[in-house]
């Protein structure tokens, strides 16, 4: 029978209890989420596949430019040769625990106005488990580019300039 709110309180023991078994509960859903983290954080180390540190094209000591700028997460680069590049060559360094595969030892040529494509991996060194980085070299044959104007101080040009001509006479005024 109710004489007051004070009543509806719970008992001591029964605040005890409650704390108890919400203590408990607490306690185990902490370490529920304590192994079932730890298992992500290894289930994620063992499925992480490794990739490249560095990545660079050079054509003997002189640097080839990829597009885009190298980053290990990305996975799909293109490059261009200037025409009188006749090959290029590639450095691939991987991250600590993983080694670079398919990475060519010699220059590879390229014909002038030709593409070349090579994949090379990142991979882990006691794991099949690899991360392919395909590149795309393409090599200008020289006709790309076009003049504006030409002019030859003290010489007449034949036939007019043209942009889109590739050969003319000059005619010396011999004074």
């Amino acid at each position: 029978r109710l004489e007051s709110l004070a009543d509806l309180r719970p008992s001591p023991v029964r605040q005890y209890c409650r704390l108890a078994w919400m203590t408990s509960l607490s306690s185990f859903a902490f370490r529920v989420v304590r192994i079932w983290t730890s298992w992500l954080v290894w289930s994620a180390v063992a499925i992480v596949q490794c990739q490249l540190e560095s990545l660079h094209l050079r054509f003997n000591s002189k640097p080839v430019d990829l597009a885009p700028v190298f980053q290990p997460s990305t996975f799909v680069y293109s490059a261009t040769l200037d025409w009188a590049m006749d090959a290029f060559s590639v450095d691939a360094v991987a991250h600590p625990g993983c080694e670079a595969d398919k990475v060519p030892f010699r220059a590879i040529s390229v014909p002038k106005g030709e593409t070349y494509q090579i994949t090379i991996f990142a991979k882990a060194q006691n794991s099949t488990v690899t991360q392919a980085y395909a590149i795309r070299v393409k090599r200008l044959d020289g006709t790309e580019t076009e003049l504006k104007t030409l002019r030859i101080l003290g010489a007449q040009l034949s036939p007019e300039f043209n942009g889109g001509l590739r050969e003319y006479t000059t005619t010396m005024v011999v004074a």
